[in-house]
């Protein structure tokens, strides 16, 4: 049986572990070794074991999903062996580099590919698209230490340029990036976007920039309403000096308005819901990054004014019984097809995906 609810993993940063700091300071954040350390709070997935994939477990999966799975390294322009699965429907095999579709999947910060492979090869399959999925540097088998998040951006060029190189046309690739993934994901498809070069952008529950996810976790925790909105006012000009110090710190909304409508397109969980308004469709939200540190938050104005949204907007419902008591679940951390369209309640979170894949080929 195929196994359609696999979850991404996507880890918080306790806001407790965050500080305002003297102005002094800010060029202690420059250092190499305060640049890894950063890293590892934003893309803890450094820190979490390699995960060993058997010969018999893959070829499993290209029994069931009817694909060829092929593993191996691909190498950045600066040297940096991404470690990186290629899944390719039986159907298309033989068909010419040239005439595949291709979809590259963007981790969020604590996931390795490893623990979505099975969602990668349904893709492949129900798509008939070739998938890509790796791991950024420093996380499992993938060499080298991210110091910015233009090493991240940089892993994910090489992805697109190696199938460039091979002479795929820019306009049937796809990149697909989940949460911090996805801010990742956006930065690529501007960079080729500049250089003309029309792939796809795919932007799942992301954020707007670094700096104001790490301020929502305030706004998320458990603190009382008012110590929420002092903690978050007082520490978002430190969290974005220190992060662009650091080189860490991404204008994401920017690079997403620079990207053509018809290029884009991106999902985001509704606000939780107030459980008394029985005449609203009801969400749990994010759970993860706050509406106002969301990528939805910061386009959606100018989206509206233009007329152009590239919007679509699920509702997370799902809950579970711990401790005797009914806990609702956000929905950053969901699978696809257990997020719910808020304009069409009869398709999931999967289906808007596939269709946006269909529908800009």
């Amino acid at each position: 049986m195929r196994n359609r609810n696999v979850l991404p993993v996507t880890y918080t940063v306790p806001p407790s572990i965050f500080f305002s700091v003297p102005h002094s300071m800010w060029s202690f954040f420059s250092s190499n070794r305060s640049r890894e350390l950063i890293g590892q709070c934003i893309l803890p997935a450094q820190a979490r074991a390699e995960k060993t994939i058997e010969t018999r477990q893959l070829q499993s999966l290209a029994d069931a999903y009817r694909v060829l799975v092929q593993r191996g390294m691909i190498t950045t322009a600066d040297g940096t062996n991404l470690d990186t699965i290629q899944i390719t429907p039986n159907s298309t095999f033989s068909s010419s580099v040239a005439e595949k579709h291709y979809i590259i999947k963007f981790n969020g910060n604590g996931m390795l590919y490893q623990d979505v492979l099975a969602n990668c090869a349904r893709d492949a399959d129900q798509l008939q698209a070739t998938v890509i999925a790796f791991n950024y540097r420093g996380v499992g088998s993938s060499s080298g230490i991210p110091k910015s998040i233009e090493d991240l951006v940089n892993d994910g060029i090489a992805q697109v340029q190696r199938l460039l190189d091979h002479g795929v046309d820019a306009k049937k690739i796809t990149l697909d990036g989940l949460s911090l993934g996805g801010a990742v994901a956006t930065l690529v498809a501007k960079h080729f976007h500049d250089q003309k070069q029309r792939v796809y952008l795919w932007n799942d529950r992301s954020l707007s920039s670094i700096s104001k996810a790490a301020t929502g976790l305030f706004l998320l925790s458990d603190l009382p309403p008012m110590l929420q909105d002092t903690s978050a006012a007082l520490t978002h000009s430190s969290f974005s000096l220190a992060l662009k110090s650091s080189k860490w710190e991404v204008n994401v909304a920017d690079a997403y308005q620079r990207i053509p409508q018809a290029y884009k397109g991106y999902m985001v969980v509704a606000k939780k819901s107030d459980p008394s308004d029985t005449n609203k469709l009801q969400s749990n939200g994010d759970g993860v990054i706050h509406p106002t540190a969301s990528l939805h938050a910061a386009v959606k104005v100018k989206e509206k004014s233009d007329h152009a949204s590239t919007c679509h907007k699920m509702l997370a419902q799902h809950s579970i019984f711990v401790g005797g008591q009914t806990k609702q679940l956000g929905g950053h951390n969901l699978a696809r097809d257990q997020l719910i369209s808020k304009d069409n309640p009869t398709e999931t979170g999967q289906h808007v995906f596939e269709n946006f894949i269909r529908n800009h080929r």
